[in-house]
């Protein structure tokens, strides 16, 4: 049998996992196998949805912005480099004093003005270029055809180059090199938002293919945030690559992608 203080731990158990982002099928089975087995706890699986959506829907109700931001922040909302950037732009829109009311056509003013920003991005981007910051064939490639913000991002990866070194190199198969880079440690300044280097160091591999010009890097920054890192244009450069495959060129931070688009909107 169950008492109220059996609840209330299985209550403190529920939103601790959940806040973690454990999902709630998990959650009851490791709750179901404390108690060895579904038939000795008599809380549902669809109890325990319940009791969570009543909490969200209580704290959607305290009537400002602040209870929504209590709720992302226990959802564990990690923050990055691309968030600080979000959060600095709704900061101009929502205020700890906006009520709930207020929120969503606040909201709708901020994307509206995201969107012609990012419009007159693209369309400056189309007219003009920005000055190169290095000699590496690669940011010349980029400088041609990518956007201007998403070309300053790559500029920045051509300027942190200058703390890269290779360390090791070994062949993994036909073709294919592992190379061992070593980086600072970079770290986000908080008051100026940019990335600066410590004294720290680590280690990167990064893997290429000598006969397609591929190649991956362990720090993801790629598949991440879709822009090619240091570590492999430190390769690139080693090994005298001037073209750049396709895996590193998105369409959407194209400019000719962008002046298309916009003369079939037109």
């Amino acid at each position: 049998m169950f008492h109220r203080e059996d609840l209330n731990a299985v209550r403190r158990r529920l939103f601790q996992h959940h806040d973690e982002g454990v999902s709630i099928p998990q959650i009851h089975s490791a709750l179901a196998a404390e108690r060895n087995g579904v038939e000795n706890f008599p809380v549902s699986e669809r109890k325990l949805r319940n009791v969570v959506d009543k909490e969200k829907r209580l704290k959607m109700m305290e009537g400002d912005a602040n209870a929504m931001a209590a709720y992302f922040h226990r959802m564990r909302m990690r923050s990055t480099q691309r968030v600080e950037s979000m959060n600095s732009f709704f900061d101009k829109y929502l205020k700890k004093q906006t009520r709930l009311y207020e929120f969503v056509q606040q909201y709708c003013k901020a994307m509206e003005r995201r969107a012609e920003d990012e419009k007159q991005a693209d369309a400056d981007s189309a007219r003009f270029c920005h000055q190169l910051v290095s000699d590496f064939p690669i940011e010349r490639v980029f400088q041609k055809i990518y956007t201007s913000a998403k070309f300053v991002e790559v500029q920045q990866e051509c300027m942190k180059n200058l703390y890269v070194s290779i360390v090791g190199c070994k062949v993994v198969d036909e073709n294919v090199l592992e190379y061992t880079i070593e980086d600072r440690v970079w770290v986000r300044d908080p008051n100026t938002r940019k990335d600066v280097p410590t004294c720290r160091k680590r280690e990167y591999e990064v893997k290429y293919n000598s006969n397609s010009y591929e190649a991956w890097c362990v720090c993801k920054l790629m598949e991440s945030s879709g822009i090619i890192c240091r570590h492999i244009i430190t390769v690139f450069e080693k090994n005298d690559v001037e073209e750049v495959h396709d895996m590193f060129i998105l369409r959407r931070w194209r400019k000719d992608d962008f002046v298309v688009q916009n003369k079939y909107r037109r």
